[in-house]
Formats: C-alpha cells, sequence, structure tokens
C-alpha cells in the first residue's frame, strides 16, 4: 500500500449520472452497488482505524447542467474535504437517444464543468478527482464514442489545469475491453458497467487517489 490519503474524518462526495448512481437510494448503506460502494469497502479495509465518510449523490440521467443545478445542495452543503465527478455520458447521448434537444454541446459542457469546478474550490473544498467519462456505445469506432474521446479530453485538461487528480477511466476502461472476454462483460449494454466493469472504475480510481 502507498501512503493511505485520507485522514480521520475525511468526506468524500461522488457525483455524477447512473453511473455512480448505481440505485444508492435504495441500498440500506446509501452507496449503491456500483464503483463506490467498491471504493468505501476498499478504503474500510485498508484503513479499518479511520473514520472516511463516502457519500453517493449520483443522479441517473444527469447532465452537467443538471448537476449546476443541484450543485449547492448535494456538493456544497454537505462541505466534503474530497469531490470525486464523473459527467458526461449524458450530455453526448441525448444527441442519439432521440432528445437531441437536450444535448450538451461541446463548448457548453466546457462551461458548465468549469463552472461546476470553480464553484467547488470556492467554497472551500480542496481535493477534486475528475474522472473521465467512459463510453456511449459498445462499439468504439460509434460517432457517439468518438465524441466521448473528446470530451473527455477536456476533462484532462481541468484536471492539469485546477491540479485535479485525474482518474482514466474512459482509458481504463477501453483496455478491459480491449483484453477480452467481450464487451458485454464489462459493459453489458454499452453504457452501463457490470460489477466486473464497476471493478474496473474502482481500480481506477483508488490508483489515482494513491491508495494502491
Amino acid at each position: 500500500m502507498k501512503r493511505f490519503p485520507f485522514k480521520n474524518g475525511d468526506r468524500i462526495v461522488f457525483q455524477g449520472d447512473s453511473i455512480t448512481d448505481s440505485g444508492w437510494r435504495n441500498d440500506q448503506h446509501k452507496l449503491g452497488d456500483g464503483y463506490v460502494a467498491i471504493i468505501k469497502g476498499f478504503l474500510g479495509t485498508m484503513a479499518p482505524d479511520r473514520k472516511i465518510e463516502v457519500i453517493n449523490r449520483g443522479i441517473s440521467g444527469d447532465r452537467s447542467v443538471d448537476l449546476l443545478l443541484r450543485w449547492e445542495k448535494d456538493v456544497l452543503d454537505l462541505k466534503p474535504t474530497h469531490l470525486s465527478v464523473m459527467i458526461g455520458v449524458n450530455d453526448i447521448w441525448r444527441r442519439f437517444d432521440g432528445c437531441v434537444e437536450k444535448a450538451i454541446a461541446l463548448p457548453d459542457y466546457k462551461t458548465n464543468y468549469r463552472r461546476l469546478i470553480e464553484d467547488a474550490l470556492d467554497s472551500g473544498i480542496k481535493h477534486l478527482i475528475l474522472m473521465t467519462p467512459t463510453t456511449v456505445n459498445a462499439d468504439p469506432q460509434d460517432e457517439s464514442n468518438v465524441m466521448c474521446a473528446e470530451y473527455a479530453a477536456e476533462v484532462e485538461a481541468f484536471a492539469k489545469e485546477f491540479d485535479a487528480i485525474l482518474v482514466p477511466a474512459r482509458d481504463r476502461m477501453w483496455k478491459a475491453v480491449e483484453g477480452g472476454p467481450s464487451v458485454d462483460f464489462w459493459l453489458p449494454d454499452g453504457v452501463h458497467p457490470s460489477i466486473a466493469g464497476h471493478c474496473v472504475l474502482a481500480e481506477a480510481w483508488l490508483e489515482a487517489v494513491g491508495v494502491i
């Protein structure tokens, strides 16, 4: 184990769409059954003597603009020491699912994302963890995934600009897919990870923050 990056009393808030959500509101532990729960379990295993609070506030279907609308209540008011954000899939997907008027173009995505970051920093949140959006379709050459790569590149740029931790979730997911056994094993519908896919995301997150 590397030097454990979280101390007693730290609070980590996870924000995003359905990939983060993973049914947390119907879970007795309010974590869901995805990568957030896996991370919480691993942190508890690695440092059982430390009280590290993990809060999931992902909402299925959210776009960057939806995060802005609830940013104060679901992030700033919670006063996290660490904030993890994974958003962008729905910004793109709305262009392809018959709701094109709800799609968020790349320039607007960048504007929204910058405001999310700046509001978080202005509120006193010192540790940002930015996860790239993963995939919108099982075919890596699909137009939606080409767009997703562009959105992911903007997240990478923001991480560098604001000295945030970058979790290369998109790259790690595609490496898993390319390594087999099949895309359905990792992403049954091309978007939402299986439990194995969520393990890929959790591992990428834990590596990026320096736990493993």
